[in-house]
């Protein structure tokens, strides 16, 4: 698992509404999946992984779908504003 701080926020030089937002769209799109949600104290911030890729067959092999079929980081980026 890794951490999204209200602190990183500040990294993308984005406010914490904007990064809260990006945050939950993630999530619910299947980008991000929380396994600890926080909010216990300064010091307790919400816990996420990458999701396990889907694979789609293709001629009978098991492949990773292609990284095109994310979402862009601009397009993320209009979403969570």
């Amino acid at each position: 698992p890794f951490i999204l701080a209200n602190v990183f926020a500040e990294t993308v030089d984005w406010g914490l509404k904007r990064f809260k937002s990006a945050q939950k769209l993630l999530v619910e799109i299947g980008r991000l999946e929380c396994v600890h949600r926080g909010g216990r104290g300064k010091n307790d911030p919400p816990e996420y992984v990458l999701p396990k890729v889907r694979a789609t067959h293709t001629k009978g092999n098991r492949q990773p779908a292609p990284l095109g079929m994310c979402p862009s980081s601009d397009h993320l980026r209009q979403l969570a504003a």
